[in-house]
């Protein structure tokens, strides 16, 4: 991604970006999470939030207040209470 924003590719860019979303949807598929024991569950929510610290990360020259929101709701060791990352108009 960092290749391509410096050529100023930024489609390139966001397909990039847009990967680590698709192979984190993937990912849950085939994990299947709600089917699992808590030990497995548990490890597979921990690689859930290191995408989400990941897709923070990448994010951050396209949408900033978006990626600051992302990365702060990933810091800590328990997740906050989920929120629309993006609230509909006129809420």
């Amino acid at each position: 991604m960092h290749e391509a924003l410096e050529e100023f590719g930024f489609r390139r860019a966001a397909s990039a970006v847009w990967a680590i979303v698709e192979e984190a949807n993937k990912y849950v598929e085939r994990a299947r999470p709600w089917k699992q024991t808590p030990e497995e569950r548990e490890r597979s929510l921990a690689t859930l939030v290191r995408a989400c610290r990941a897709l923070a990360v990448q994010l951050e020259p396209f949408l900033p207040t978006a990626a600051a929101r992302v990365a702060t709701a990933v810091a800590g060791d328990r997740l906050p209470a989920p929120a629309p990352l993006f609230p509909r108009l006129g809420d």
